[in-house]
């Protein structure tokens, strides 16, 4: 099962499950903080007993115009000043052209 994270959608933030992918969808605007953000939330899921769900995001799902943004999140090993970047390699990315 792929586990994504889109940004950005039209609704409220929401986890939903559609047609076998676990999703994590957020109004926030790209960058580092608000991909970590999200991140943390899917990681820690818990069912309704209290048990972590083990989700582990795979897919960074984006519209075209969000592409550079994305890779500067994934794809850059360093941040300005010659700072790792934490989450460089976090999740493939995926550019979808259907998203708004």
């Amino acid at each position: 099962m792929a586990i994504a994270m889109i940004f950005p959608i039209a609704r409220q933030s929401m986890v939903a499950i559609l047609r076998g992918v676990m999703a994590a969808m957020s109004r926030q605007a790209l960058n580092a903080d608000s991909f970590n953000e999200v991140f943390q939330a899917m990681i820690t899921l818990k069912d309704e007993d209290g048990r972590y769900l083990r989700i582990n995001p795979t897919l960074l799902v984006v519209p075209p115009a969000l592409r550079a943004l994305a890779l500067e999140v994934l794809e850059a090993e360093r941040l300005a000043g010659s700072a790792s970047n934490i989450n460089y390699k976090a999740t493939d990315l995926l550019v979808c052209p259907y998203l708004l």
